[in-house]
């Protein structure tokens, strides 16, 4: 069964989810008189409902025919029903080909495709093409305050700082680095340095740090107060425990180890 080119009534598109949190409202008015000049050039992209068509591609154009007061649009109408999970990889493939995402946008609809298909990170990179280096480092900046989401959003924080400084956990202190990226007192690198010294510093105020070598390329490294052997057995169990329910899941290991500092924040702010 072939696509349908159809015209309905404006009223009964549905627009569904929609990754996108904010639209250039003067992209769309120039887009509005474009359409009023020449025409929609290119119909929107829906599905069928039982209220009537969902659309899967071309919101801002849905939006530049309602400001012409429009009550009509012509839209291929793809054949059967789509799962909402593939309404979001379609909708996610086209706007990340035109790079028509902010940063956020995109974690947000990256997050949404993972909840609604039930994929793990790996699946969705290779959905949308993506690395999961990629997908790791967006899904990152899902941590950071609201604050500081608008701020990568907006573009004054670019989106690889905006990662770094995800892995802040003392909120105070990841505001202050904030305000000397947005001071332009902090460039990346310099981030990058100041947070290994943070590191250092937060490791050796933990306590104690052993390397236990495993074999060749294997070692576990533990950091605590008063080690002993019954410590690391009882960290080691809890760890494996945690492991092997995140494998059930899917999860990579990136995602593993991220939701593990996400828990013990919590539980220091509980």
């Amino acid at each position: 069964m072939n696509p349908e080119l159809i015209i309905v009534p404006i009223e009964s598109i549905e627009a569904g989810p929609q990754p996108r949190t904010t639209f250039d409202e003067g992209g769309i008015k120039k887009l509005a008189q474009s359409i009023e000049q020449t025409g929609l050039q290119q119909p929107l992209l829906c599905v069928r409902t039982k209220k009537g068509v969902r659309l899967i591609d071309g919101e801002r154009r849905l939006r530049a025919l309602k400001s012409l007061g429009r009550t009509e649009a012509q839209v291929l109408v793809l054949p059967g029903e789509l799962a909402e999970a593939d309404r979001l990889a379609r909708l996610m493939v086209s706007n990340l080909q035109r790079q028509d995402f902010n940063p956020i946008e995109r974690a947000f609809g990256i997050r949404a495709l993972m909840d609604e298909a039930k994929l793990t990170a790996d699946a969705v990179s290779k959905l949308l093409g993506l690395s999961p280096a990629t997908v790791s480092k967006a899904l990152g900046l899902l941590r950071l305050p609201d604050s500081l989401k608008a701020h990568v959003a907006s573009g004054a924080i670019p989106p690889d700082i905006g990662y770094l400084l995800s892995g802040v956990e003392d909120e105070t202190e990841q505001q202050q680095l904030a305000d000397e990226v947005l001071g332009n007192r902090l460039t990346r690198e310099a981030l990058t340095r100041k947070l290994k010294r943070v590191r250092r510093q937060q490791e050796t105020q933990r306590g104690a740090r052993v390397t236990a070598t495993l074999g060749p390329g294997k070692t576990v490294m533990f950091v605590g107060n008063e080690l002993t052997l019954d410590t690391v057995v009882e960290w080691l169990e809890q760890l494996t425990s945690k492991a092997r329910k995140a494998k059930t899941q899917g999860l990579t290991l990136q995602t593993f180890t991220s939701a593990l500092r996400d828990q013990s924040k919590a539980g220091r702010n509980s």
